[in-house]
């Protein structure tokens, strides 16, 4: 018996293990650290300096957002210290993993926890790694290509929140509109129960009235 529930034991911290192992999916805006994820630089000329690469590592429970902020941060200040003002080719490592990503990541490591007396895997560590080319490029035609994405992403921010303005808008309608005709139906309801009930009314009192008569 004591066998069969160390098995069973470990079948559940095995299936844990498989389960919990995976990446978690972090955000930083490129463009306000100087990132490239292509090889052109925003199709801007350049000057290569060399390679740079930056790593975090915090607990399991540490926001995937901060830790790829925290490495974005440290590869401009490593390209700014050398002279560059921008990195290209920013791919995004995981850990023990030679495959690279353009998108950013982070890792989950497992550690061992014990639990009233007992071993278990647990997720313990989040790590963030990425690498890049640092480059210099004119400051001129830099901060021009800066303000034009600022303005096309602001004018797409615009447009979705004049669709979303929109789509409210007709929602709204939609709702009042409904809600109209559930009150014209009411109305009419209530006026065909009135009448209804009137012509009950006199029926009966012509019932009545003929009754009355006979006698």
């Amino acid at each position: 018996m004591k066998n069969k529930a160390l098995k069973l034991l470990a079948a559940a911290t095995t299936t844990a293990f498989l389960a919990g192992c995976g990446t978690t999916g972090g955000f930083t805006q490129y463009d306000r650290h100087g990132l490239y994820s292509s090889d052109t630089a925003g199709n801007l000329p350049y000057v290569e300096i060399g390679p740079a690469q930056a790593s975090t590592r915090s607990f399991f429970w540490t926001s995937c957002d901060e830790m790829v902020e925290e490495v974005a941060i440290d590869l401009a200040e490593q390209t700014a210290a050398l002279g560059g003002n921008a990195m290209i080719n920013l791919r995004w490592r995981s850990v023990g993993s030679d495959e690279m990503l353009s998108v950013p990541h982070c890792d989950t490591g497992w550690g061992w926890a014990a639990l009233g007396g007992v071993g278990l895997l647990h997720p313990w560590t989040k790590s963030a790694y990425a690498e890049g080319v640092m480059v210099y490029i004119d400051q001129e035609d830099k901060d021009y290509l800066v303000t034009r994405v600022a303005d096309v992403r602001q004018q797409i921010l615009d447009d979705l929140a004049a669709q979303r303005a929109a789509e409210e808008e007709a929602r709204r309608q939609a709702e009042e509109e409904a809600r109209r005709q559930a009150e014209e139906e009411a109305e009419r309801q209530r006026l065909a129960e009135e009448e209804a009930a009137a012509a009950a009314e006199a029926a009966e009192a012509d019932a009545e009235e003929e009754a009355s008569d006979e006698d």
